[in-house]
């Protein structure tokens, strides 16, 4: 079984995240199962960074007078 999850993430984009479980004989077979579901779906340039990285990386990138305000110490 896969499950598919449809991920709308602000200043990011959307993402479609393919996932199952195998055991570790299974997992190059599971591993190229989800590859060739992907291919079908036309997922291209997939990502394995997580949202947290991706997000730092897109503040790296803002000029810092955009950079949004940090939350307050409590």
């Amino acid at each position: 079984m896969v499950k598919v999850s449809l991920d709308n993430v602000q200043h990011l984009g959307t993402f479609v995240e393919l996932e199952t479980h195998a055991s570790e004989k299974d997992l190059n077979r599971a591993r190229t199962a989800l590859e060739h579901l992907a291919h079908r779906l036309g997922l291209e340039n997939p990502e394995r960074r997580s949202y947290l990285e991706l997000y730092f990386a897109y503040l790296r990138s803002l000029p810092f007078e955009d950079l949004p305000p940090l939350p307050p110490i409590t």
